[in-house]
């Protein structure tokens, strides 16, 4: 029998500040369980479930605000991992409290989950991309700005590289992964790549444009496994569903989905 479902949550913003806290909720207990705390407290981290080449999984957390403020605030660099083995084990190894990796310079540019847009690729890569620049201390405030950069995560590596930088600057903009491929939302700014998606492939470490999303029918959830089970399911837990205007020759609707922040596990 397969065994239930879980959702993590990491950080956030308590009464007397960020967390450092974390928690694992499963489907068949009515409350969370405490797990190991992040070193970082962390607002709006990036989090992803990815699979090292053994087959073992884990959760990566990286970026996210170092403290409250503007969308120019200070943000982490550092990431965390915690094996799944160990929430299935309550966060304990035997009498040994199970702990975080952590990583201190990780990212090239800080990011946080609120501004850049994010996705797992064949359940071994996490790219994240473009974002809000953060305000150099002491600066005086001025308008945010928008980065085109892109960083991704190798699972089988343990390592971060560069990608190329997207077609133009994006932020506050969701990605989503669909059969292989990594989308960003339109900037629906009014210019000339304003309304088209940002498609990028890992293999080939370029970006291209593309009009739309596949049919709701051709999007493959990436973490499936062969039966179609979803053992570990990342970044598809939740959608925000859109609709294209009916066109004036009157064809159906199209549904768009957008992946959110919410990780599912199977522990």
């Amino acid at each position: 029998m397969r065994s239930p479902g879980a959702v993590i949550a990491v950080g956030g913003d308590g009464r007397t500040g960020l967390l450092r806290s974390a928690e694992l909720l499963r489907e068949d207990r009515a409350a969370p369980k405490a797990l190991p705390s992040l070193r970082d407290s962390r607002r709006e981290p990036i989090v992803a479930v990815l699979t090292h080449r053994d087959g073992s999984r884990f959760v990566l957390v990286v970026g996210g605000y170092s403290q409250n403020g503007e969308l120019q605030s200070p943000r982490h660099r550092s990431m965390e991992v915690l094996d799944v083995k160990d929430l299935s084990r309550g966060g304990y190894l035997g009498r040994r409290r199970a702990a975080w990796t952590y990583a201190a310079d990780a990212l090239a540019v800080p990011r946080d989950h609120e501004t850049a847009a994010h996705g797992v690729i064949d359940d071994r890569y996490l790219i994240i991309a473009g974002g809000i620049n953060v305000r150099v201390p002491g600066a005086a405030p001025a308008a945010a700005t928008a980065t085109a950069t892109a960083e991704i995560f190798d699972a089988w590596t343990g390592t971060w590289r560069a990608c190329a930088d997207m077609p133009k600057s994006r932020a506050i903009r969701k990605g989503v992964v669909v059969q292989g491929t990594f989308y960003v939302e339109p900037s629906g700014h009014d210019t000339e790549l304003g309304d088209l998606y940002f498609t990028y492939g890992v293999k080939t470490d370029t970006w291209g444009t593309a009009e739309g999303l596949p049919e709701r029918g051709e999007i493959e959830f990436h973490a499936q496994d062969a039966s179609g089970t979803d053992a570990v399911v990342a970044n598809v837990a939740e959608f925000l569903q859109a609709h294209e205007e009916t066109p004036s020759d009157g064809a159906e609707d199209r549904e768009i989905y957008f992946s959110r922040a919410v990780e599912l596990i199977s522990v």
